[in-house]
């Protein structure tokens, strides 16, 4: 299960992340979730989102990341598959994390620094 503290832990490790930590984490990413950082990384570009907004993104997308990787079953590599049935999901499947990435997005905005709030 995931639990605010888990979650809450997760935003305030990444948030306070240096730029070599974070460059450190993508590459970490980019080796155990490629597929999941490719998404991030082409859903910025593909949805015309403004830097902040990026940024956001791809914060939000960590933070689960991380959070998933807490949980026994969380470690499974997610395939281009997956990406694409998700991103084709039903309304449904899509609410059980809608409130995760609203809790992130307001934690982060509520600690980001000034240039992105």
């Amino acid at each position: 299960m995931i639990s605010f503290e888990s979650v809450t832990q997760t935003v305030e490790k990444i948030s306070a992340m240096t730029i070599e930590q974070t460059q450190t984490l993508a590459m970490q990413m980019s080796e155990e979730q490629p597929y999941v950082l490719v998404y991030l990384l082409t859903a910025c570009e593909n949805e015309a989102f403004t830097n902040d907004e990026s940024e956001l993104f791809f914060f939000v997308g960590s933070v689960l990341w991380q959070v998933m990787r807490q949980n026994p079953n969380g470690k499974r590599q997610i395939s281009e598959k997956n990406i694409l049935n998700a991103t084709k999901s039903r309304p449904a499947r899509v609410r059980g994390l809608k409130h995760l990435c609203v809790l992130c997005g307001l934690f982060f905005l509520r600690r980001a620094p000034r240039g992105l709030k």
